[in-house]
């Protein structure tokens, strides 16, 4: 059997208590012994040297980076969770890549702009700023800038799509549509709408060469259009899935500990 951490900050296992348990026990149902741990606690030695794997679910790349020296696997990687959690170096890594992106600065674009926190989730703190007035409120509120990246508007707003990738797999696409009254983001956690989305051949092919250069275990992507194109807008790390298990008779946890057990497994060969 192996043995491994699952990782959160307490106050996100407590807040995804139903997902903890389900992969604890869909684990122990084939094989994989895991143990919840919090950021808060901390890794001591003597977990690590009964520890072949770590689900990292806290967003902490200086973390996951400590595991992997230790020869402990992680999933996600830790590049991936560095990525996913600073939208300003995925923005670098993909455009070096030749992959589609909304084009993002550190400093002040012409308007209109979206302004984001470089590691920001869940839509928190993500502002459309179309004019002068609007950003002087915006630095009032938020004060300090220098953890935002200025992006530019996509022509069309208010929707995007996340693709859901696991392993080598695209499990699925969940379109989402902002909740309205002046709306522009589309997350689900902010009161929008989700439905299971047949991707085009475009979508495939931007969610596959995403898929392919990050090499995630379990992520999301999320495309947007611009000017009719399918464009990243970002990805997300620790993703959940309220929405699969809402929308689709996909079982994402097993789905998960089915690609863990695969990747351990080919490790003792």
């Amino acid at each position: 059997m192996f043995k491994g951490l699952l990782v959160y900050d307490k106050a996100d296992a407590e807040y995804n208590s139903w997902f903890v348990n389900r992969i604890i026990e869909t684990g122990a149902s084939i094989g994989l012994d895991i143990k919840l741990v919090t950021t808060e606690e901390g890794v001591g030695c003597d977990i690590l040297k009964m520890c072949d794997f770590a689900i990292m679910r806290n967003r902490n790349a200086e973390m996951s980076k400590k595991l992997e020296a230790r020869g402990i696997k992680c999933f996600n990687s830790s590049y991936v969770c560095s990525i996913g959690n600073d939208k300003w170096d995925m923005y670098k890594d993909f455009s070096s890549a030749g992959i589609p992106v909304m084009y993002t600065q550190t400093s002040k674009l012409p308007f209109p702009f979206v302004l984001k926190p470089r590691n920001g989730h869940g839509g928190k703190n993500v502002f459309l700023i179309n004019n002068s007035d609007e950003f002087e409120r915006v630095k009032a509120e938020i004060g300090d800038l220098d953890n935002y990246i200025y992006q530019m508007k996509a022509s069309e707003t208010g929707r995007d799509i996340r693709v859901y990738v696991c392993g080598d797999m695209i499990l699925t696409a969940i379109e989402r549509t902002a909740a309205g009254d002046g709306e522009f983001r589309a997350n689900f956690s902010l009161g929008g709408k989700a439905i299971e989305h047949s991707l085009t051949d475009d979508e495939l092919k931007l969610a596959a060469k995403v898929a392919n250069r990050i090499k995630a275990d379990f992520v999301g992507i999320d495309i947007i259009y611009n000017n009719g194109k399918p464009i990243v807008n970002e990805i997300e790390d620790a993703v959940g899935t309220r929405m699969l298990y809402a929308n689709t008779d996909i079982d994402a946890v097993s789905e998960y500990m089915d690609w863990i057990k695969k990747c351990l497994d080919e490790t003792t060969r």
